[in-house]
């Protein structure tokens, strides 16, 4: 179990933001992984019980969940990098 959760999805979440950022404005996935991890870090920063977070976000049962998913999308989100590099390049 993550000691640390909320600061964790926070984190996490500010490394996509910044991966994002290094996206065309073209690049549709862009704004739609932008709206919900805006969502996501409004819930975390706004809500102090983990229980209410995981109620609020409805794209994972728990916060080990929300926090496996992230790092997925950072995973993602390089490979993808990657790709849009080549394709530009």
């Amino acid at each position: 179990m993550e000691p640390f959760p909320r600061l964790k999805i926070m984190m996490i979440c500010d490394i996509i933001m910044n991966l994002l950022k290094k996206f065309p404005n073209e690049f549709k996935y862009k704004h739609l992984s932008y709206g919900l991890v805006k969502h996501i870090m409004k819930v975390v920063d706004e809500t102090e019980n983990l229980i209410d977070i995981e109620n609020s976000i409805s794209i994972s049962n728990s916060a080990e969940d929300l926090i496996m998913l992230l790092h997925g999308e950072v995973t993602f989100l390089k490979i993808m990098l990657g790709i849009v590099y080549i394709i530009l390049k």
